[in-house]
């Protein structure tokens, strides 16, 4: 499972690299779901395929098929994304990226050999 590590921190480290852009499209999305609510935002058959579409790359790229790991893995970015926006540099990515990498090796691990 080192490669998924791997993977996960150089992932982490182009997030990282481009935290203003993440932040920036956050923020919009943020925007766009003040104006438009809740129900318009779910029922966006674009912007559903843009979260299905990030979802689906990150998968690929992570080379993880558990849909919940994904799911964990993309509320985790957004949080810290977030979380980095009004704390700054409380949250470190490398300190992020070390922790949740060493948890998801561990947690594939054990659901090998299960």
């Amino acid at each position: 499972m080192p490669n998924v590590s791997c993977r996960f921190k150089a992932l982490m480290n182009f997030v990282a690299k481009n935290e203003d852009y993440f932040s920036k499209q956050a923020l919009l999305g943020f925007d766009i779901y003040q104006q438009q609510g809740r129900d318009e935002i779910l029922n966006n058959p674009t912007i559903k395929k843009a979260w299905e579409d990030t979802k689906q790359a990150l998968a690929e790229y992570l080379e993880i098929k558990d849909q919940a790991i994904i799911n964990f893995i993309y509320c985790f970015l957004n949080g810290l994304i977030s979380s980095r926006m009004f704390e700054c540099d409380t949250f470190s990515y490398t300190e992020q990226s070390e922790l949740l990498a060493n948890m998801l090796t561990t947690y594939l691990q054990t659901q090998k050999n299960h």
